[in-house]
């Protein structure tokens, strides 16, 4: 199983083609079965960055056989406030993914992918809900328990370094699987590189973060 897991693309002004064609490169030489994008496809959820977003997307389908993706807080509008008050992730859903929660199951990894955007509350730092709990334990509840499983969503449940602008998910983390065993969470947010061990103790078992 090999998993290749981005962030944050940030198609608009702040877009790198540079890094977005090494990626692409980058995933023809991995041979990855699936991707995983922990949301901020754009910086600010406009159609012309979408479609922009969209056609990379279709070009990363070509060498992988998944995609697994989540909202983040940037793939809803910022400024447009009728649209962040009634239609925030319309853009999203008709050009990115129409779900905005996804459980997949592979040949080799169950992926529990949540929406951990509120438009109005916990923007930057991101919230989850109780019946996203229940649909994670559901979704994991449903595995083999020889496949790895793994839960994604774009705000980090941790923040290690000191953020006062990002700080981490306001979530009882041991709680999220419903005492299904977690063994990697694949966050975004920070345009930053990290790897922790944790110790689940809902579980009694490791988990990478």
């Amino acid at each position: 199983m090999r998993i290749v897991h981005i962030s944050d693309l940030h198609f608009g002004p702040l877009y790198d083609a540079e890094v977005g064609e090494s990626l692409l490169l980058c995933l023809g030489d991995l041979k990855a079965k699936t991707l995983v994008v922990s949301g901020d496809m754009t910086q600010r959820a406009t159609r012309s960055q979408f479609i922009d977003a969209r056609a990379w997307l279709n070009r990363a389908a070509q060498l992988v056989d998944n995609i697994v993706i989540c909202p983040g807080n940037h793939d809803i509008p910022m400024f447009r406030v009728w649209e962040r008050a009634f239609s925030p992730f319309d853009l999203y859903q008709e050009f990115i993914h129409p779900d905005l929660d996804q459980i997949f199951h592979g040949e080799d990894a169950t992926i529990v992918s949540l929406n951990s955007v509120r438009p109005w509350s916990r923007l930057v730092q991101g919230k989850l809900s109780r019946k996203q709990f229940l649909l994670t334990a559901e979704g994991f509840k449903k595995s083999n328990n020889d496949k790895v499983h793994v839960l994604v969503f774009h705000h980090p449940l941790i923040t290690f370094q000191k953020q006062d602008h990002h700080p981490g998910l306001d979530v009882p983390w041991q709680e999220i699987s419903g005492g299904e065993r977690v063994d990697l969470v694949l966050t975004g947010h920070l345009h930053d590189s990290e790897v922790h061990l944790m110790h689940d103790e809902a579980t009694g078992k490791p988990m990478l973060l």
